[in-house]
């Protein structure tokens, strides 16, 4: 059984130099013992948070369902939690982390080691999705199916298949991210796609060899409903290859937001990360595939598009600060949440009101839904007032991406645009009246 394992994940620790047998961490430690997880607590701060203290727990790795990873910071601690029998990993905060029993905390220096375990987790547990594996603690199965896959782009099923379908394909028009924020997400499931991971490259020219790197390829996401093992599953696919799954608790929580997309003919497309190398004693390709993931409420902007062609101008690095918003608060606490509201502005070029002695100039106006919410300052509106000018030129309305945050009695309205120094001479040509 551990044998075959070896198989399933490129991670297998006594395989990697970057991974040991044991981890670990501040409050315990975590070992792989064949098809078993074991976790122990250790230590007096375990004993305070009134853990039990030195007794392993045995988890076969067939009932790990979610794994969650929170990384230490300079002056706090990180942890790495698991999900058993179908159940998510606990939502977990520093002050709850320590008296968890599914998780154990870990130092700043040992940070890489647990990343590697949670990357480890994350192609047990798409695993045990794709395969239909039991999840009783009780009972470890007898037989894993495994597939192994070889730089040749054979795969030799191992052991009786499991119930095969067609994993869904990216459709409809390729949409980026509204947020400009984005997230690290480490794709599941790519030990299974060796002959994706080998064709990415092999189409740049590059050889694999001793590892090789995409650091800034684009995922395309798709939807898959149909799947048998989880109907919220989310497909990742980089230039007509399937290269994974998001992971389960990720899937669960942007598949509505994607479905939302699916059904306007559209998808969701992200950046990537892709490295892959060569099997050591054979030709098995092994990969990790990381994408960056918009926060959900930020897919698509809280509020529809205008209705009249519209023009978006692309965002740039740092935002730029709407001014007056205070005056327009009756109108902004209906968008106002607690979490940042990702929204969609149109840019209009308005005399400024100023006084006798000043001299007069355009400002550049931000309406939210064809209300004025504010306007930028002076020199932001000549940073971006010729971009607006260009838009109109080409008879589009200009928009750009805003985040509102507050409350209802005070709120704070910043844009993501780029000014007109930052834009390409390709970006211009694209949007020139045909």
């Amino acid at each position: 059984m551990a044998k075959e394992l070896t198989v399933i994940c490129s991670a297998r620790p006594e395989e990697r130099e970057d991974v040991a047998m044991t981890y670990r961490g501040y409050n315990g430690a975590i070992s792989i013992e064949g098809d078993v997880l074991v976790l122990t607590h250790e230590g007096a701060v375990a004993k305070l948070a009134g853990l039990p203290t030195n007794v392993p727990r045995r988890i076969p790795l067939a009932a790990i369902s979610d794994v969650a990873f929170h990384a230490a910071g300079m002056l706090s601690n990180g942890w790495l939690a698991v999900g058993i029998n179908g159940q998510l990993a606990p939502d977990l905060r520093l002050s709850t982390a320590s008296a968890s029993r599914e998780a154990v905390m870990f130092r700043r220096k040992d940070q890489a080691l647990f990343e590697s375990l949670h990357r480890w987790l994350l192609e047990v547990i798409a695993f045990n999705r794709g395969q239909g594996a039991p999840t009783s603690t009780s009972t470890p199965p007898v037989s894993w199916p495994v597939t192994e896959v070889t730089a040749s782009g054979a795969e030799r099923s191992m052991t009786s298949a499991s119930h095969q379908y067609q994993t869904a394909r990216p459709s409809g028009r390729p949409v980026d991210p509204w947020a400009v924020q984005r997230e690290y997400t480490a794709v599941a499931g790519e030990s299974f796609h060796g002959p994706a991971l080998a064709a990415l490259f092999k189409r740049r020219g590059l050889s694999l060899g001793d590892g090789a790197e995409l650091p800034d390829a684009t995922a395309h996401l798709a939807i898959d409903p149909k799947n048998p093992y989880d109907p919220n599953a989310v497909a990742v696919w980089i230039d007509e290859q399937h290269v994974g799954f998001l992971p389960q608790f990720a899937a669960a929580i942007y598949s509505r937001a994607l479905t939302e997309l699916a059904e306007e003919n559209c998808h969701l497309t992200v950046s990537a990360r892709v490295w892959a190398s060569l099997g050591w004693q054979d030709e098995s390709v092994r990969g990790s595939v990381s994408i960056w993931l918009p926060p959900v409420a930020g897919v698509q902007p809280f509020n529809a598009f205008p209705e009249e062609p519209y023009l978006v101008i692309p965002a740039a690095k740092g935002t730029i600060q709407v001014i007056g918003e205070e005056r327009h608060m009756e109108w902004l606490s209906r968008y106002v949440a607690d979490q940042p509201r990702y929204l969609v502005v149109s840019l209009h070029l308005v005399p400024a009101e100023v006084g006798p002695r000043s001299t007069g100039y355009e400002e550049v106006e931000v309406r939210l839904d064809g209300r004025r919410v504010g306007s930028l300052s002076r020199q932001m509106s000549a940073e971006v007032g010729q971009l607006v000018s260009h838009a109109r030129e080409v008879g589009k309305l200009p928009v750009c991406r805003a985040v509102l945050r507050g409350s209802p009695l005070r709120a704070e309205l910043t844009l993501h645009v780029a000014k007109s120094s930052q834009v390409t001479s390709r970006w211009l040509q694209s949007t020139a009246r045909h």
